[in-house]
């Protein structure tokens, strides 16, 4: 997290002394004074980043029905009034080669305002994120797909999709 800081410093010093004409004994006490105020204000800049430990390129197991753990998103924001996220598809929440589609379920685990359970991105699913403590330091969560289970009638060759995940502060 990156924090800008822009400082004022107001500085007043007072002090009690004599006229320039006055004479006086050092040894009496006068009680000569000075003080001084120093003024700090400093500004922490609004910073949301999202940063992903899941490979750039992650392989699948079409055969396999349960959860396959793709990595960890760690999400990094200091707004007072949290972030939005969208998690969308470019193809509709389905692995594509050519004209055949496999869909696939996503699913988000972490703390509550972050997870949710398996779900197909036909669609982008866009969450409001409140802010809480440890989302100021970094919140990190795992993210998994679910697959079919099955590659009967599957013709081979690669299948594809791009899932992005973005944020933005309120």
């Amino acid at each position: 997290m990156i924090f800008r800081c822009s400082v004022i410093l107001t500085i007043m010093l007072s002090s009690a002394r004599p006229a320039l004409a006055q004479t006086y004994d050092v040894g009496a006490g006068l009680g000569i004074s000075s003080s001084g105020v120093i003024e700090l204000r400093a500004t922490a800049y609004e910073t949301c980043t999202v940063v992903s430990a899941v490979p750039d390129v992650t392989t699948v197991d079409l055969a396999l029905s349960s959860a396959q753990r793709l990595g960890e998103i760690t999400y990094i924001c200091n707004s007072v009034a949290g972030f939005s996220r969208r998690i969308a598809s470019e193809n509709g929440g389905a692995l594509v080669r050519g004209s055949d589609r496999i869909p696939y379920r996503f699913a988000h685990g972490g703390a509550s305002p972050l997870a949710f359970a398996p779900t197909e991105l036909t669609s982008p699913v866009t969450t409001t994120v409140a802010p809480f403590g440890a989302i100021t330091v970094g919140e990190t969560a795992p993210v998994s797909v679910f697959m079919p289970g099955s590659i009967t009638g599957l013709l081979a060759g690669a299948y594809e999709d791009t899932v992005t995940v973005e944020i933005t502060a309120q």
